[in-house]
């Protein structure tokens, strides 16, 4: 009798429990490429201060890392739900069976680009043969960036030599020491140098200079299991960016928080001045009011298709790969759902804690 009426109330408990929807996972993690805290960020940093993130009921988390191409493995691996880098290394990997998808593009032009002191004799890309240009590393995705900068321009790629300088000071000081050139490195790394008074031109691709690659990539798992954490996700993406815009001396003292070598000056004024710098040279490449659609997030056939030409070009791709491989748009609609003069009120009113 006993257990006969533990089993009837076994049988009633698993009907219950079938009942119940499960407890959707607002949980996200971000993988980040580079090891350290980088105003790339900026949109990540903000959701997290001002709350737009917990408005749609997200735990987000950022990890730093060692690199686009790892952060692409450790996505694909379901090690992590999300990662913010360019196209490259899922372009290469898709071949290769890596898993996932963009769903979301943050940059709206070519991140990597070319900088020579402002009186050098390199004037424009065609001025590019013989030179010596420093970049991150040899697998560095500015490698094949430059040297697609220089064919577009007449220039043969071979004439160049490209040295690894890193990205920080020490790239800098060989640019001005003139162990190289020019530097191949990307948006990010030039607007420290500007914030730090440090002036350069800049050289862009003759045809490419709008073609954003990268933003937002996620795992199969997260996009098949998350898909409503991913929406929130990517509207909340979306009003950070707008506010990035809005009010960049508040984006800049939230970057002081996850930063504090970013604070640089003689006071807080001077400080403030050079990371406002920073932050507009962020918010600039990311501003979709240069897009045809002025949508965020969305994912250009254009732009994912010139970045697979590109490394076609330099021999790297040997499987076919096609934009709607590597990327969904099922999530624009949710980037775009929101009130954007609310988050500019909003944003021009918010005050640091």
């Amino acid at each position: 009798m006993i257990s006969k009426l533990a089993k009837m109330i076994g049988l009633a408990g698993l009907i219950l429990a079938a009942a119940i929807p499960a407890k959707a996972d607002t949980s996200i993690t971000v993988q980040a490429g580079s090891s350290n805290p980088s105003a790339v960020y900026m949109p990540v940093y903000i959701a997290q201060k001002v709350g737009f993130f917990k408005k749609e009921g997200l735990d987000v988390t950022l990890r730093y890392g060692n690199g686009g191409p790892l952060a692409a493995q450790l996505v694909s691996s379901g090690d992590a739900d999300v990662a913010h880098i360019v196209f490259t290394p899922v372009i290469l990997g898709h071949g290769n069976g890596l898993k996932g998808k963009f769903f979301y593009q943050t940059y709206t032009h070519m991140m990597y680009f070319l900088a020579v002191p402002e009186d050098s004799k390199i004037k424009t890309a065609a001025d590019l043969k013989g030179t010596k240009i420093g970049v991150f590393n040899m697998g560095s995705a500015a490698v094949y960036v430059t040297k697609s900068t220089a064919k577009a321009a007449g220039v043969d790629p071979s004439t160049m030599q490209f040295i690894p300088v890193g990205a920080g000071t020490q790239a800098l000081a060989a640019l001005q020491s003139g162990q190289v050139d020019a530097l191949g490195l990307w948006d990010a790394v030039y607007a420290t140098y500007e914030a730090a008074g440090t002036h350069l031109r800049y050289i862009y691709h003759p045809t490419l200079k709008n073609v954003g690659n990268g933003g937002f990539f996620a795992s199969a798992q997260a996009l098949a299991n998350k898909a409503d954490a991913l929406k929130g996700f990517s509207r909340a993406i979306s009003e950070a960016t707008e506010f990035l815009k809005a009010n960049p001396e508040a984006a800049a003292k939230i970057y002081w928080e996850v930063n504090p070598a970013a604070k640089q000056g003689d006071d807080e004024a001077q400080a403030l001045k050079r990371t406002e710098i920073e932050m507009h040279f962020v918010a600039e490449a990311f501003d979709v009011q240069n897009r045809p659609d002025h949508q965020y997030g969305e994912l250009s056939d254009k732009d994912v298709q010139a970045n697979i030409d590109i490394l076609k070009e330099a021999g790297l791709l040997k499987s076919e790969v096609a934009p709607d491989d590597i990327v969904t748009r099922d999530f624009v609609p949710a980037a775009n759902d929101f009130d954007r003069k609310k988050i500019d009120d909003f944003a021009k009113s918010w005050k640091m804690d």
